[in-house]
């Protein structure tokens, strides 16, 4: 819908992720405003995905992000061609596992810095979702490097992006070890098949605890799934209760679902985007940062009262051309929609 869509016009990509709330949540605290792009549709995911992590722990990672789902499509595809499984040596492993790490810390401190949403433009989400874009280059090169990245990578090595650099991956990791239950092992009825080892998409030693606690554990229970022993591997609460790997998975669709469900029914997710009127409405006054590629030339002069002659002196557009949405008018006339926003600016000021 963000690509194609016409009639129905998405929200932002950016305000689909719950990463954007982590971002914004210093300035929202301190100042009460979000960052550029980001709403509270973004919290709301937040608050399902920290619902989920007390009780499952990483369970978002494991069977909710789409950005894994893709990782996993990777990987399959090579497994139809050789089921050989490659490793990286441990010793780099463990290091490369601290760049997720290093990259939240960096990103939280210098969004708070510039105010802006720097992880963005590096983002391989983002950048998978501007793929059909005229800015893809411009903007989103790096972004597109690590999408390639990453689809390759965990071609050969499942999971790579959740693994050594997702940001969204280590601040749940941190959260982890609050989750109330966790993947256990009967060691009695353990028949040491290793099918649980090999079947982990990241590489956690499952057959060798008899307690999964390590934080990169993603909760997927693909683990548990595939052990031949009936009530070998499970999954188990604090207090010895066990829940099955099925209900564990209806559970956290339900968490969403009931989350996304009930923020819709008020009004407070929004999945369609407002028209710029409502947004100048909403936000006080117009500001150029409101404008998005699927807005038109009439939408802007109809708020901004700027006359055509300065669209159509400056890039020769056609007054038929004003109803289509920016981005596909750029492609004709090219220009991208920053530039509008800058000749806004220039006229306003």
């Amino acid at each position: 819908m963000h690509v194609f869509g016409q009639k129905f016009i998405p929200v932002s990509i950016d305000s689909l992720c719950p990463f954007g709330a982590i971002e914004s949540a210093y300035i929202l605290f301190t100042e009460g405003t979000m960052l550029k792009r980001i709403a509270w549709s973004n919290f709301i995911l937040l608050f399902a995905v920290l619902l989920v992590a007390l009780i499952f722990k990483r369970a978002f990672c494991g069977m909710i992000c789409p950005l894994g789902f893709l990782q996993e499509l990777s990987y399959k595809l090579r497994v139809k061609f050789s089921r050989r499984r490659y490793t990286i040596p441990n010793t780099v492993d463990k290091i490369l596992r601290y760049v997720k790490y290093l990259l939240l810390a960096a990103v939280i401190i210098f969004t708070y810095q510039s105010g802006e949403m720097v992880w963005r433009s590096y983002d391989p989400w983002i950048a998978y979702h501007h793929l059909f874009s005229k800015d893809l280059w411009d903007e989103f090169s790096i972004g597109l490097g690590l999408l390639v990245i990453t689809l390759v990578g965990s071609f050969f090595y499942n999971r790579v992006f959740c693994k050594y650099i997702c940001p969204m991956a280590a601040f749940l990791a941190l959260l982890s070890p609050f989750g109330l239950t966790s993947i256990k092992r009967n060691e009695s009825t353990c028949i040491n098949c290793k099918k649980c080892n090999n079947v982990c998409p990241v590489n956690i030693d499952v057959q060798s605890n008899n307690n999964v606690t390590s934080v990169e554990c993603i909760n997927c229970n693909e683990c548990v799934n595939v052990c031949p022993v009936k009530d070998t591997l499970y999954i188990s609460g604090k207090k010895s209760f066990k829940i099955s790997e099925r209900r564990v998975l209806e559970t956290v669709v339900a968490i969403f679902v009931l989350v996304i469900g009930i923020t819709t029914f008020t009004g407070d997710f929004n999945w369609q985007k407002p028209s710029l009127a409502v947004l100048t409405e909403s936000k006080g006054s117009f500001n150029s940062s409101l404008i998005s590629g699927k807005d038109t030339l009439n939408d802007i002069i109809g708020i901004t009262g700027i006359p055509a002659k300065i669209f159509i002196d400056k890039y020769n557009i056609k007054e038929k051309h004003f109803n289509l949405p920016l981005k596909e008018a750029g492609q004709i006339y090219g220009f991208k929609t920053q530039d509008i926003r800058d000749l806004v600016d220039k006229y306003n000021e």
